[in-house]
Protein backbone atom coordinates (compact mmCIF):
# COMPACT_ATOMS: atom_id res chain seq x y z
CA UNK A 1 0.00 0.00 0.00
CA UNK A 2 1.62 3.42 -1.09
CA UNK A 3 2.51 5.23 2.11
CA UNK A 4 2.73 2.31 4.53
CA UNK A 5 0.93 -0.42 6.28
CA UNK A 6 -2.45 0.38 7.94
CA UNK A 7 -3.77 -2.41 10.09
CA UNK A 8 -7.25 -0.46 11.67
CA UNK A 9 -9.37 2.63 10.81
CA UNK A 10 -9.22 5.98 12.97
CA UNK A 11 -12.29 6.26 15.14
CA UNK A 12 -14.28 8.72 12.89
CA UNK A 13 -13.61 7.25 10.15
CA UNK A 14 -15.06 3.41 11.63
CA UNK A 15 -18.67 4.87 11.97
CA UNK A 16 -19.85 4.63 8.58
CA UNK A 17 -23.70 4.63 7.49
CA UNK A 18 -24.63 2.71 4.54
CA UNK A 19 -27.60 2.84 1.78
CA UNK A 20 -29.01 -0.27 3.66
CA UNK A 21 -28.50 0.57 7.15
CA UNK A 22 -31.38 1.28 10.03
CA UNK A 23 -30.82 4.93 11.03
CA UNK A 24 -28.92 5.26 13.80
CA UNK A 25 -29.80 6.04 17.47
CA UNK A 26 -27.32 7.46 20.24
CA UNK A 27 -26.76 4.44 22.07
CA UNK A 28 -25.57 2.01 18.61
CA UNK A 29 -23.57 5.00 17.78
CA UNK A 30 -21.69 5.33 21.22
CA UNK A 31 -21.48 1.23 21.69
CA UNK A 32 -19.85 1.47 17.66
CA UNK A 33 -17.87 4.39 19.33
CA UNK A 34 -16.77 2.54 22.09
CA UNK A 35 -15.66 -0.75 20.04
CA UNK A 36 -13.83 1.79 17.17
CA UNK A 37 -11.80 3.27 19.96
CA UNK A 38 -10.83 -0.11 21.69
CA UNK A 39 -9.52 -1.66 18.67
CA UNK A 40 -7.52 1.92 17.71
CA UNK A 41 -5.70 1.88 20.70
CA UNK A 42 -4.99 -1.47 20.65
CA UNK A 43 -3.86 -1.04 16.92
CA UNK A 44 -1.90 2.26 18.09
CA UNK A 45 -0.08 0.47 20.95
CA UNK A 46 1.00 -2.45 18.64
CA UNK A 47 2.09 0.17 15.97
CA UNK A 48 3.83 2.83 18.13
CA UNK A 49 7.49 1.53 17.07
CA UNK A 50 7.03 1.53 13.39
CA UNK A 51 9.03 3.81 11.84
CA UNK A 52 7.33 4.26 8.30
CA UNK A 53 9.14 7.74 7.44
CA UNK A 54 11.53 6.33 5.01
CA UNK A 55 8.27 5.11 2.69
CA UNK A 56 5.81 7.84 3.34
CA UNK A 57 4.77 9.91 0.77
CA UNK A 58 2.65 13.04 0.68
CA UNK A 59 0.87 14.24 -2.58
CA UNK A 60 -0.19 17.72 -3.32
CA UNK A 61 -3.12 18.12 -5.63
CA UNK A 62 -3.81 21.11 -7.22
CA UNK A 63 -7.22 22.60 -8.23
CA UNK A 64 -6.25 21.68 -11.98
CA UNK A 65 -5.90 18.16 -11.11
CA UNK A 66 -2.01 18.26 -11.65
CA UNK A 67 -0.20 16.66 -8.52
CA UNK A 68 3.18 16.39 -7.26
CA UNK A 69 4.33 12.98 -4.70
CA UNK A 70 6.71 14.78 -1.91
CA UNK A 71 8.64 11.72 -0.16
CA UNK A 72 9.30 12.04 3.33
CA UNK A 73 12.71 12.93 3.33
CA UNK A 74 12.00 15.92 1.06
CA UNK A 75 9.54 16.71 3.53
CA UNK A 76 12.03 16.83 6.00
CA UNK A 77 14.35 18.69 4.34
CA UNK A 78 11.42 22.02 3.68
CA UNK A 79 11.44 24.75 6.26
CA UNK A 80 10.04 23.84 9.10
CA UNK A 81 7.83 26.29 11.64
CA UNK A 82 7.05 24.89 15.30
CA UNK A 83 3.97 25.44 17.86
CA UNK A 84 3.79 24.94 21.13
CA UNK A 85 -0.06 23.82 21.79
CA UNK A 86 -2.49 21.51 23.39
CA UNK A 87 -4.50 18.84 21.66
CA UNK A 88 -8.16 18.62 21.45
CA UNK A 89 -7.99 14.88 21.64
CA UNK A 90 -8.91 13.60 25.23
CA UNK A 91 -6.41 11.07 24.92
CA UNK A 92 -4.10 13.27 25.06
CA UNK A 93 -5.18 14.70 28.33
CA UNK A 94 -5.15 18.38 26.69
CA UNK A 95 -0.93 17.97 27.82
CA UNK A 96 1.14 21.03 26.16
CA UNK A 97 3.24 19.64 23.05
CA UNK A 98 5.91 21.15 21.36
CA UNK A 99 5.26 20.60 17.96
CA UNK A 100 7.33 21.15 14.33
CA UNK A 101 6.69 20.89 10.98
CA UNK A 102 5.76 22.11 7.29
CA UNK A 103 2.97 25.05 7.06
CA UNK A 104 0.09 23.70 5.11
CA UNK A 105 0.36 27.25 3.59
CA UNK A 106 3.92 26.78 1.75
CA UNK A 107 2.60 23.00 1.06
CA UNK A 108 -0.30 25.06 -1.07
CA UNK A 109 2.01 27.27 -2.50
CA UNK A 110 3.59 24.82 -4.58
CA UNK A 111 0.42 24.07 -6.66
CA UNK A 112 -0.79 25.57 -9.54
CA UNK A 113 -3.75 28.06 -8.44
CA UNK A 114 -3.35 26.77 -5.29
CA UNK A 115 -3.39 30.81 -3.84
CA UNK A 116 -6.83 31.11 -5.10
CA UNK A 117 -8.42 28.12 -4.00
CA UNK A 118 -10.99 28.69 -0.73
CA UNK A 119 -10.13 25.38 1.31
CA UNK A 120 -7.75 22.61 1.46
CA UNK A 121 -8.85 19.15 2.13
CA UNK A 122 -6.42 16.52 4.26
CA UNK A 123 -6.83 13.02 3.24
CA UNK A 124 -5.56 10.16 5.38
CA UNK A 125 -3.96 7.03 4.93
CA UNK A 126 -7.17 5.34 5.88
CA UNK A 127 -9.70 7.43 3.35
CA UNK A 128 -10.61 9.94 6.50
CA UNK A 129 -10.69 13.77 5.52
CA UNK A 130 -10.79 17.11 6.85
CA UNK A 131 -11.15 20.18 5.48
CA UNK A 132 -9.78 23.73 6.37
CA UNK A 133 -10.75 27.16 5.13
CA UNK A 134 -7.73 28.51 2.92
CA UNK A 135 -8.02 32.11 4.88
CA UNK A 136 -7.35 30.59 8.34
CA UNK A 137 -4.22 28.15 6.43
CA UNK A 138 -2.73 31.92 5.30
CA UNK A 139 -3.72 33.79 8.46
CA UNK A 140 -2.53 30.78 11.11
CA UNK A 141 0.39 28.20 11.27
CA UNK A 142 -1.30 24.97 10.70
CA UNK A 143 1.19 22.40 10.52
CA UNK A 144 1.81 19.03 8.83
CA UNK A 145 3.65 17.95 11.65
CA UNK A 146 6.60 15.86 11.60
CA UNK A 147 8.11 15.95 15.14
CA UNK A 148 6.66 16.16 18.85
CA UNK A 149 8.75 17.04 21.67
CA UNK A 150 11.48 17.02 19.57
CA UNK A 151 11.23 13.02 18.65
CA UNK A 152 9.80 12.06 15.25
CA UNK A 153 6.09 11.63 15.51
CA UNK A 154 5.12 8.29 15.83
CA UNK A 155 1.95 5.77 14.15
CA UNK A 156 0.80 5.80 18.13
CA UNK A 157 0.25 10.26 17.76
CA UNK A 158 -0.52 10.10 14.07
CA UNK A 159 2.62 10.39 12.30
CA UNK A 160 4.51 10.05 10.04
CA UNK A 161 3.04 13.42 8.95
CA UNK A 162 0.21 14.84 11.60
CA UNK A 163 -1.80 17.74 11.36
CA UNK A 164 -1.70 20.18 13.96
CA UNK A 165 -4.12 23.19 14.56
CA UNK A 166 -2.23 26.12 17.21
CA UNK A 167 -5.66 26.37 19.16
CA UNK A 168 -3.66 27.34 22.56
CA UNK A 169 -2.05 30.48 20.83
CA UNK A 170 -5.60 31.27 19.09
CA UNK A 171 -8.14 29.65 20.48
CA UNK A 172 -10.61 30.75 18.03
CA UNK A 173 -9.62 27.41 15.93
CA UNK A 174 -10.60 25.51 18.83
CA UNK A 175 -14.57 27.36 18.03
CA UNK A 176 -14.17 26.69 14.31
CA UNK A 177 -12.59 23.19 13.84
CA UNK A 178 -13.39 20.15 15.99
CA UNK A 179 -10.52 17.46 17.14
CA UNK A 180 -11.80 15.43 13.39
CA UNK A 181 -9.31 18.09 11.92
CA UNK A 182 -6.45 16.97 12.93
CA UNK A 183 -5.54 13.87 10.76
CA UNK A 184 -3.73 10.85 11.67
CA UNK A 185 -1.29 9.68 8.87
CA UNK A 186 -1.84 12.35 6.46
CA UNK A 187 -1.28 11.36 2.74
CA UNK A 188 -2.74 14.02 0.57
CA UNK A 189 -3.26 17.68 0.57
CA UNK A 190 -6.17 18.29 -2.09
CA UNK A 191 -6.36 21.95 -2.89
CA UNK A 192 -9.71 23.31 -3.46
CA UNK A 193 -11.90 20.81 -6.15
CA UNK A 194 -10.27 19.01 -9.31
CA UNK A 195 -12.16 18.94 -12.29
CA UNK A 196 -13.40 15.61 -12.73
CA UNK A 197 -11.02 12.83 -14.28
CA UNK A 198 -10.49 8.68 -13.70
CA UNK A 199 -8.82 6.11 -14.94
CA UNK A 200 -10.30 3.35 -17.05
CA UNK A 201 -8.06 0.47 -18.14
CA UNK A 202 -5.37 1.82 -20.13
CA UNK A 203 -7.25 5.21 -21.00
CA UNK A 204 -7.57 8.38 -18.79
CA UNK A 205 -10.98 10.20 -19.01
CA UNK A 206 -11.66 13.68 -18.48
CA UNK A 207 -14.63 15.94 -17.45
CA UNK A 208 -15.61 16.59 -21.03
CA UNK A 209 -15.81 12.44 -21.17
CA UNK A 210 -17.30 11.97 -18.29
CA UNK A 211 -19.83 14.74 -19.21
CA UNK A 212 -20.88 13.00 -22.97
CA UNK A 213 -22.23 9.81 -21.32
CA UNK A 214 -25.87 9.77 -20.00
CA UNK A 215 -26.76 10.84 -16.61
CA UNK A 216 -28.98 9.26 -13.56
CA UNK A 217 -29.78 10.24 -9.99
CA UNK A 218 -30.36 7.83 -6.96
CA UNK A 219 -31.80 8.96 -4.19
CA UNK A 220 -30.19 7.40 -0.31
CA UNK A 221 -28.88 7.71 2.65
CA UNK A 222 -25.05 8.90 1.59
CA UNK A 223 -22.50 6.22 2.68
CA UNK A 224 -19.65 8.78 2.78
CA UNK A 225 -17.41 9.25 6.18
CA UNK A 226 -18.09 12.53 7.04
CA UNK A 227 -19.46 15.80 5.93
CA UNK A 228 -23.02 14.34 4.54
CA UNK A 229 -26.68 14.72 5.90
CA UNK A 230 -27.94 11.56 7.67
CA UNK A 231 -31.26 12.32 5.70
CA UNK A 232 -31.70 10.76 1.77
CA UNK A 233 -29.84 12.80 -0.47
CA UNK A 234 -30.19 12.67 -4.21
CA UNK A 235 -26.69 12.01 -6.07
CA UNK A 236 -26.28 12.25 -10.22
CA UNK A 237 -23.66 10.61 -11.91
CA UNK A 238 -22.77 8.20 -15.07
CA UNK A 239 -23.66 4.59 -14.54
CA UNK A 240 -20.05 2.65 -14.13
CA UNK A 241 -21.35 0.46 -17.32
CA UNK A 242 -21.16 3.59 -19.42
CA UNK A 243 -18.06 4.20 -17.89
CA UNK A 244 -16.21 1.50 -19.03
CA UNK A 245 -18.15 1.27 -22.56
CA UNK A 246 -16.53 4.84 -23.13
CA UNK A 247 -13.33 3.66 -22.37
CA UNK A 248 -13.44 0.43 -24.29
CA UNK A 249 -13.34 -2.41 -22.04
CA UNK A 250 -15.17 -5.20 -21.61
CA UNK A 251 -17.46 -6.67 -18.52
CA UNK A 252 -18.78 -9.56 -18.21
CA UNK A 253 -21.31 -10.52 -15.36
CA UNK A 254 -19.09 -13.32 -13.44
CA UNK A 255 -16.15 -10.19 -13.11
CA UNK A 256 -15.71 -8.11 -10.89
CA UNK A 257 -14.52 -3.96 -11.08
CA UNK A 258 -12.54 -2.86 -8.61
CA UNK A 259 -12.73 0.72 -7.29
CA UNK A 260 -9.95 2.89 -6.25
CA UNK A 261 -9.27 5.85 -4.78
CA UNK A 262 -6.82 8.15 -3.65
CA UNK A 263 -6.52 6.88 -0.30
CA UNK A 264 -3.56 4.48 -0.07
CA UNK A 265 -6.07 2.01 2.00
CA UNK A 266 -8.45 1.32 -1.48
CA UNK A 267 -5.28 0.54 -3.20
CA UNK A 268 -4.27 -2.65 -0.97
CA UNK A 269 -5.35 -5.82 -0.64
CA UNK A 270 -5.97 -5.27 2.97
CA UNK A 271 -10.01 -3.34 2.04
CA UNK A 272 -10.45 -3.64 -1.65
CA UNK A 273 -14.04 -2.17 -3.19
CA UNK A 274 -15.08 -4.59 -5.49
CA UNK A 275 -18.46 -4.70 -7.25
CA UNK A 276 -19.54 -7.62 -9.11
CA UNK A 277 -20.44 -7.73 -12.64
CA UNK A 278 -23.98 -8.79 -13.05
CA UNK A 279 -24.20 -5.28 -10.39
CA UNK A 280 -22.75 -3.14 -12.82
CA UNK A 281 -24.54 -4.60 -15.90
CA UNK A 282 -27.91 -4.23 -14.30
CA UNK A 283 -27.77 -1.55 -11.28
CA UNK A 284 -27.55 1.85 -11.24
CA UNK A 285 -23.73 2.03 -9.56
CA UNK A 286 -22.52 5.24 -10.77
CA UNK A 287 -19.56 7.78 -10.13
CA UNK A 288 -21.22 10.51 -8.24
CA UNK A 289 -20.42 13.73 -9.80
CA UNK A 290 -22.65 15.94 -8.20
CA UNK A 291 -25.69 16.05 -5.52
CA UNK A 292 -28.86 18.09 -4.14
CA UNK A 293 -31.62 19.64 -6.20
CA UNK A 294 -29.07 21.84 -7.73
CA UNK A 295 -27.15 19.63 -9.07
CA UNK A 296 -23.90 20.99 -7.40
CA UNK A 297 -20.63 19.68 -7.95
CA UNK A 298 -19.21 17.57 -5.20
CA UNK A 299 -16.54 19.35 -3.69
CA UNK A 300 -13.32 17.58 -1.88
CA UNK A 301 -14.37 18.66 1.39
CA UNK A 302 -17.22 16.33 0.52
CA UNK A 303 -14.62 13.90 -1.39
CA UNK A 304 -15.24 15.23 -4.76
CA UNK A 305 -14.91 15.20 -7.65
CA UNK A 306 -16.00 11.93 -8.54
CA UNK A 307 -17.19 8.91 -5.89
CA UNK A 308 -18.91 6.09 -5.73
CA UNK A 309 -22.20 5.44 -5.49
CA UNK A 310 -24.77 2.51 -5.58
CA UNK A 311 -28.78 1.82 -4.30
CA UNK A 312 -29.69 -0.60 -1.58
CA UNK A 313 -30.08 -3.50 -3.90
CA UNK A 314 -26.28 -3.06 -4.85
CA UNK A 315 -25.14 -2.74 -1.23
CA UNK A 316 -26.55 -6.21 0.33
CA UNK A 317 -24.59 -8.02 -2.02
CA UNK A 318 -21.21 -6.45 -0.97
CA UNK A 319 -19.38 -6.92 2.14
CA UNK A 320 -18.42 -4.02 3.36
CA UNK A 321 -20.81 -1.59 1.62
CA UNK A 322 -17.84 0.74 0.29
CA UNK A 323 -19.34 4.09 -0.92
CA UNK A 324 -15.77 5.55 -1.95
CA UNK A 325 -14.82 9.00 -2.57
CA UNK A 326 -11.78 10.36 -4.29
CA UNK A 327 -12.52 8.02 -7.06
CA UNK A 328 -9.71 8.02 -9.41
CA UNK A 329 -9.31 4.69 -11.30
CA UNK A 330 -11.67 1.72 -12.14
CA UNK A 331 -10.27 -1.95 -13.06
CA UNK A 332 -12.04 -4.96 -14.60
CA UNK A 333 -10.54 -8.09 -12.64
CA UNK A 334 -11.55 -11.75 -12.66
CA UNK A 335 -12.76 -13.77 -9.23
Amino acid sequence: MRGGSLGFVSIAAAIVVTACDPPADGDWIAARLAEAHERDTAARAAHAGDDERSAWTLELVGPDGASEVLPFHSIAQLPHTEVTTTEPDEAAHHEVVHFAGVRISELVHRTAGGDHASDVTLLASDGFRATLQMDDVRLFPALLATDANGSPLGRDHGGPLYSVLPIMQYPELAQRYTSSSWVFYVTHLIVGTAPPAVRVGERDLDATDLASLPTTAISAVVGYRTGWPSEPVQLQGVRVRDVLALAGVTLTAEQQVRVLARAPITRSAERPTLVGGADVLGEDVILALSYGDGHEPIPSRLGGPVALAFPTSVAEHLTDHDWLTFVTELRVVSP
